[in-house]
């Protein structure tokens, strides 16, 4: 736990020392390759938390473990489609998604990382599909749905829209994991509006539009990025290079 807080504080290589430590410490532990696998996926590396949760023997997998593993399997085969897309192999990559949905059942977390996908392969409209029947569902959709949907949204470049979702999630009564995946979007639409900002010359208004996510996360390495672009455009390379020798 402490080295997750340690990697939501910015402090990403003392977080992966204590994982280390962690696991040499007690490298047949449940506990600590769950551990371990939970913080690889905070940093968006599925393929290690997957192979990290392989190595723990079935009879000592809780339902928790196992649930984990799954959503784990489907990131990390959302994150391949994504590679191969990338790779020029769209055809392949749609093929796997299709076949991904079916895994993912109605699970908002898991389509909402299908859909980005889809993004990645050139098919915006199918991300949009995806999510779709979970938005417009007979109820009124939560942030469990929202924030996937808003985060589709964002990548998919509809800016309106996603300030649109956020407005509406605000509003809603959040439990921690959702308020701080909630700031984690709220903090990357930010970045993006500043890039916009900085991109039409408004240097003035892309920092004030900045400010408040570095004030927040002073440690943000997409917003230092951010700020250090706005001095390269200003014409202060010096400070923009001694901010990118510290991320």
């Amino acid at each position: 736990e402490l080295a997750r807080l340690l990697l939501r504080g910015g402090e990403s290589v003392r977080a992966q020392q204590i994982m280390d430590e962690t696991l040499r410490a007690q490298p047949d532990s449940a506990d600590a390759l769950h551990a371990s696998a939970l913080f690889a996926s905070e940093r968006g590396e599925w393929g290690r938390a997957y192979d990290t949760l392989a190595r723990i023997p079935e009879n000592r997998r809780t339902p928790e473990i196992t649930r984990f593993q799954r959503n784990v399997w489907v990131h990390e085969q959302a994150a391949q489609a994504a590679r191969l897309a990338q790779s020029g192999d769209v055809a392949q990559a749609r093929q796997r998604l299709a076949g991904l949905q079916a895994a993912a059942g109605n699970d908002p977390e898991l389509l909402g990382a299908i859909a980005q996908a889809y993004i990645d392969a050139g098919d915006t409209p199918q991300a949009l599909a995806v999510m779709r029947p979970l938005v417009d569902g007979s109820r009124p959709a939560g942030p469990d749905v929202l924030i996937p949907y808003a985060s589709v949204l964002l990548k998919s470049g509809d800016d309106a829209g996603t300030a649109a979702v956020l407005r509406q999630v605000q509003k809603q009564p959040m439990d921690a994991d959702q308020h701080r995946s909630f700031q984690d979007l709220v903090s990357l639409y930010t970045v993006r509006q500043a890039e916009a900002m900085r991109q039409r010359g408004d240097l003035v208004a892309a920092y004030d539009i900045l400010q408040p996510v570095l004030k927040r996360r002073p440690d943000d390495p997409l917003a230092q990025g951010a700020l250090a672009r706005m001095y390269v455009a200003a014409g202060d390379r010096d400070k923009a290079l001694a901010i990118y020798r510290g991320l």
